[in-house]
């Protein structure tokens, strides 16, 4: 594997303006050795590989993929988000834990993954990095949304849209908007093609009025919303906000209603706001990534 790595370095112009690699190691959990930002020298990159030791155990690769968001997210932040984003995972194991939904996160975040298997690797697991999920859009939709932020998040969701693979027996999307009351605009057996999901997400029209983050229910995830939970698919909530939830208490009951149902939760605050360190806060317990939408 490492011989690989550093072969696979040696085709690249390294440099902080060029191509950055970073290099995490899991077993039963994952381990950094170098963040993206770290080494800027081919032949330092290169030397800091062949210094990786093995350390053994199971092999936990959702785990690993989970964390792969944070230091993508922060390599981001130094650099603005038009550069290309690439995982490559290398496993010559079964993961003992599901690869699916961390799977999912990186797809709508943005990053390409490509899985490598050697020696008897489960091909099963690796096709799912290629995975389907029920994603349903929480959207601030309240007064505290400046007009062209509510633009973007809509341009956000038309990007996941366009980066999934919608199909009935794929990966399904709902939206619901809030304010001072949920608004349900489309749930998640309403429309199974692309076109159809992004004319609805750009026919939404703002509401005005109060934050009200806690009216989010689990029941969006419900059969008769189209989910699909007791058939093992992924459940995905994006919540996205740049407000202060006013029901302060509603809130965290409700963000841990929905992770006990085993919704996977993504909270996204937009950049800019005076409330960004707020939403951040409200979610950081509850949510298992964070991230900023830049313009």
């Amino acid at each position: 594997m490492k011989d690989f790595v550093s072969e696979f370095i040696k085709m690249f112009k390294i440099g902080p303006d060029q191509v950055r690699i970073g290099l995490v190691k899991y077993a039963d959990n994952p381990t950094t050795e170098f963040e993206l930002t770290r080494y800027t020298d081919k032949q330092e990159l290169q030397t800091a590989v062949q210094q990786v030791h093995q350390v053994g155990g199971g092999t936990e690769t959702g785990k690993a993929l989970f964390s792969m968001s944070a230091l993508f997210q922060k390599a981001a932040e130094t650099r603005g988000e038009k550069v290309p984003q690439i995982l490559i995972t290398i496993t010559d194991g079964k993961s003992t834990d599901s690869v699916i939904g961390p799977a999912q996160g990186l797809k709508t975040q943005g990053i390409t993954s490509y899985a490598i298997g050697i020696k008897d690797a489960d091909e099963k697991q690796l096709s799912e990095i290629e995975v389907i999920a029920d994603i349903m859009f929480l959207i601030d939709s309240s007064g505290s949304i400046d007009p062209e932020d509510y633009n973007k998040m809509k341009a956000f969701m038309v990007s996941i849209v366009n980066k999934s693979d919608i199909g009935q027996d794929k990966v399904n999307l709902g939206v619901v908007q809030y304010s001072d009351r949920p608004e349900l605009i489309f749930d998640q057996k309403t429309f199974y093609d692309k076109a159809s999901i992004t004319t609805a997400i750009n026919q939404m029209t703002q509401l005005g009025s109060g934050t009200l983050t806690g009216a989010f229910s689990k029941i969006y995830f419900g059969k008769e919303h189209g989910g699909r939970r007791d058939e093992g698919v992924p459940q995905i909530l994006m919540v996205i906000t740049d407000g202060r939830a006013t029901d302060a208490v509603a809130l965290p009951v409700a963000s841990r209603g929905v992770l006990d149902a085993g919704i996977n939760v993504y909270a996204i605050g937009v950049a800019g706001s005076p409330n960004s360190s707020i939403t951040k806060e409200n979610f950081s317990r509850f949510s298992k990534s964070i991230s900023i939408l830049k313009a």
